[in-house]
């Protein structure tokens, strides 16, 4: 076991308190914090710029993997269940719409006319919707990653 005066927890005050630190005193006199556990802590965050725990951390990749194989899964993943589940039911509620409406213009002559504009028009719609679920879950990700979540 090292001597006390080995590792210096801080340079002069307390980070909690403020209180003038003694040398070679491990905890804090006026509040009774642990100064040397307080000073790893400190490292822990501040050596990683701010970023989350270890626990928290999110990858960037298996986030975006989960957006894009369902639209909501990849906010799911970065802890954002509000808006992960708005997505997931969103997407299954116009998908169903998109499904009822092929299948009553498909009953008809007309219908079959129009089946292939509604699905080109749900692609095009999907697409931009697609695009913008995965960057924005990515960024959650991202978020959580630097401490801002």
């Amino acid at each position: 076991m090292g001597r006390m005066s080995e590792t210096k927890p801080f340079e002069t005050n307390c980070p909690k308190c403020g209180a003038t630190k003694v040398e070679g005193e491990r905890f804090c006199l006026n509040c009774g914090k642990d100064l040397y556990a307080l000073e790893s802590d400190q490292i822990g965050t501040q050596g990683t710029g701010g970023a989350a725990p270890s626990g928290r951390h999110k990858s960037i990749g298996l986030t975006m993997v989960l957006a894009i194989i369902f639209p909501g899964l990849g906010h799911l993943y970065a802890g954002r269940w509000g808006r992960g589940l708005t997505i997931m039911v969103g997407f299954i509620l116009v998908l169903l719409a998109i499904i009822a409406l092929i299948a009553l213009l498909g009953a008809s002559v007309v219908g079959l006319l129009c089946v292939p504009l509604v699905f080109i028009g749900g692609v095009l719609l999907f697409l931009p919707f697609e695009l913008w679920q995965i960057f924005d879950a990515v960024a959650s990700s991202a978020a959580v990653n630097s401490g801002r979540a």
